[in-house]
């Protein structure tokens, strides 16, 4: 944080204009109240190579891809942006416990079917989805690509969570400026 309010204007880079790491990011400039400007990419690994380069001074990016970077000192990973720590990087701080309280940015998947689908296959694919994302040796394998599954989740809850999301979204799209290119 110090280091951007003594130099204004700088450029972060993101996989492109309204992605979640532009978004990502423009909260943290409201956050922190910091003047920088957004440079939009094509891709996240496009943003990491001019990051490597120096051509942009910070990102927001999933952890699965920088992390190799980051092991291998081409990058620095400040924190994540999780309310605990990674399984994966346990060496790495939350952006809380570097004193930016109350920012959580998460990428979450989900299964989604059509609206017509009848319940009792809703059930079933529910009850499957929760048995895989129970299964140790699922649990592992997300592990080491950064994921971390939630259990105990249903069909209801999931929706309300989505709900959740695009109002909070909508919000910090607004905020943001971000336009379709």
């Amino acid at each position: 944080t110090a280091y951007a309010k003594a130099n204004p204007g700088l450029a972060y880079g993101s996989a492109g204009n309204g992605s979640p790491h532009h978004l990502g990011a423009e909260m943290l400039r409201e956050r922190l109240g910091i003047d920088v400007h957004h440079v939009s990419y094509r891709s996240s690994a496009a943003a990491l190579l001019d990051l490597i380069a120096g051509r942009i001074a910070f990102m927001v990016v999933d952890l699965q891809p920088a992390l190799p970077l980051f092991r291998e000192g081409k990058i620095r990973v400040l924190g994540v942006t999780t309310p605990q720590r990674v399984a994966v990087a346990p060496d790495i701080p939350t952006l809380a416990e570097l004193g930016i309280d109350g920012f959580e940015l998460v990428a979450w998947v989900g299964v989604v079917a059509p609206a017509h689908v009848p319940q009792p296959i809703v059930e079933q694919l529910a009850a499957q989805i929760e048995k895989l994302t129970s299964d140790p040796a699922t649990i592992a394998r997300l592990t080491v690509l950064a994921l971390e599954p939630v259990s105990g989740s249903t069909p209801e809850r999931f929706r309300a969570f989505v709900r959740t999301e695009v109002d909070r979204w909508g919000i910090i799209v607004r905020n943001s400026g971000a336009e379709l290119e």
